[in-house]
C-alpha cells in the first residue's frame, strides 16, 4: 500500500499494476471504445449480428417493447420519454419540457432566446435566402431547384447565386 504524507490512498493498488492502456509498450485498446461495446473486438455487449445486444430485435433485446418500438419512446407502453399527455416529454409545452423555453416555444426556434435555429437575419436558418444563396437560384426557365426542361438536374451555380445560361 502506498502512503501519501503518511496516509493510505485508494489509488495505491492501481499504481502497482501495469498500465491498462499499454502492456510492454503495446496498446491494448486499439479501437478507442469500451471493450464490452467494441464491434471489432467482439465485446460482450455486441450480439452475433454486430449490434448492441440490448437494441437488437433479432436477438430479442430488452430495448424493445412488445409493440416492436424502442421501449423508452413507445406511446402505448408509456415509455420514459413519453409524458402523461402522450407527447415526447422534452417537447411537451404543458409539462414544461426541457426543450421548451420560457416563451412557450422550442428553444432551438425561439427568436427571443436566440436559439440556434435562428440565423443572424432573424429568420429560420434553413429557410433564410441570405444565408443560403442556393435557395434563391433560378434556372433560365425561371424555376428553382430541379427543372425538367433543363434535364432534371439541380440548378448550376446554385451556391454562388448565379443564373445559368439554360442551354440543354
Amino acid at each position: 500500500m502506498e502512503h501519501v504524507d503518511g496516509e493510505w490512498t485508494p489509488l495505491a493498488p492501481l499504481r502497482q499494476q501495469p498500465s491498462a492502456l499499454t502492456v510492454q509498450g503495446v496498446p491494448q485498446q486499439l479501437h478507442l471504445r469500451r471493450r464490452a461495446q467494441c464491434t471489432e473486438c467482439g465485446g460482450a455487449s455486441i450480439c452475433a449480428h454486430g449490434r448492441r445486444r440490448y437494441y437488437c430485435k433479432d436477438c430479442g433485446g430488452k430495448g424493445f417493447c412488445e409493440h416492436g418500438h424502442h421501449r423508452a419512446g413507445c406511446r402505448e407502453c408509456r415509455g420514459s420519454f413519453i409524458c402523461a399527455h402522450g407527447r415526447r416529454r422534452a417537447q411537451c409545452t404543458e409539462c414544461g419540457g426541457s426543450s421548451i423555453c420560457a416563451h412557450g416555444r422550442r428553444r432551438y426556434h425561439c427568436k427571443d432566446c436566440g436559439g440556434k435555429g435562428i440565423c443572424v437575419h432573424g429568420q429560420i436558418r434553413r429557410k433564410c435566402d441570405a444565408c443560403h444563396p442556393a435557395l434563391t437560384a433560378v434556372c433560365a426557365h425561371g424555376r428553382k431547384s430541379r427543372c425538367k426542361a433543363c434535364g432534371g438536374k439541380p440548378v448550376k451555380d446554385a451556391a454562388t447565386g448565379k443564373r445559368t445560361s439554360g442551354t440543354s
